[in-house]
């Protein structure tokens, strides 16, 4: 049998209806709020249009730089972060004409990761066959500890390590001192999957095109999008 409705929410619904017919309404000149609202629905419109073309816009101009940095490996000068990306014209384009594009822009700043999946890639990766060294996920991505401090206290200065003997002789530290002033320890710390340091060097010289898409996936970097328009022209002087 079909569940009734309960009495308090029929109540709710009634009373919102009525609260909405109590307000007023006032009327202004002009067509301000048509073109308000008119305005709420471009953006809406807007919004859906970006939704849908950014993906293809950020995977084509990923494509475009790790295909250049890739052939450019051995010569971390050479290469680049950011392409600018316009439609095929229909006609040959004139230097002094004005043409839309977009600017991408990736960056090696790292994003948040899941570990499990970073896991499975390399894993998955290392079974495939290869005429070049064992993929080893820790040449890549390792884990380290993060704290809300800087954390090379906790490395050795011989090594560039971390150092749980260092790390626990801070903890020890931190504890007596927080016991003695009754409040509690400051130094939270925990451990994340992160890439490693020469990643961004590595990953151009050791994997294709295609695993470095790939890659975008289970080691995430931060990546912008900025259209660019042509400036105004300026009016001339009578």
């Amino acid at each position: 049998m079909p569940r009734k409705p309960e009495p308090t929410a029929a109540l709710k619904e009634k009373t919102s209806a009525r609260a909405a017919k109590d307000i007023p309404v006032i009327e202004l000149e002009g067509d301000v709020v048509q073109r308000f609202n008119e305005a709420k629905d471009q953006i809406a419109k807007a919004e859906q249009v970006i939704e849908a073309l950014t993906p293809d816009l950020i995977e084509r101009g990923l494509r475009a730089v790790f295909k250049h940095n890739i052939a450019r490996s051995g010569n971390t000068d050479e290469q680049i972060s950011s392409v600018r990306l316009r439609d095929v014209a229909e006609k040959p384009v004139k230097e002094a004409e004005k043409v839309e594009t977009v600017l991408f822009s990736w960056t090696r700043k790292n994003k948040k990761c899941n570990s499990k999946n970073v896991e499975t890639f390399f894993r998955e990766l290392a079974l495939l066959p290869t005429t070049g060294p064992k993929i080893v996920r820790s040449n890549y991505a390792d884990w380290a500890v993060v704290s809300e401090f800087n954390t090379d206290v906790f490395l050795d200065p011989k090594t560039g390590k971390f150092s749980q003997e260092r790390y626990d002789a801070f903890v020890k530290a931190l504890n007596e001192v927080s016991e003695k002033l009754k409040v509690v320890n400051p130094l939270s710390t925990s451990k994340v999957m992160m890439p490693a340091a020469d990643f961004h060097t590595r990953r151009f010289k050791d994997f294709n095109l295609e695993t470095n898409i790939a890659l975008t996936g289970v080691l995430p970097t931060t990546v912008q999008l900025e259209p660019e328009r042509p400036a105004p022209e300026e009016p001339e002087e009578e």
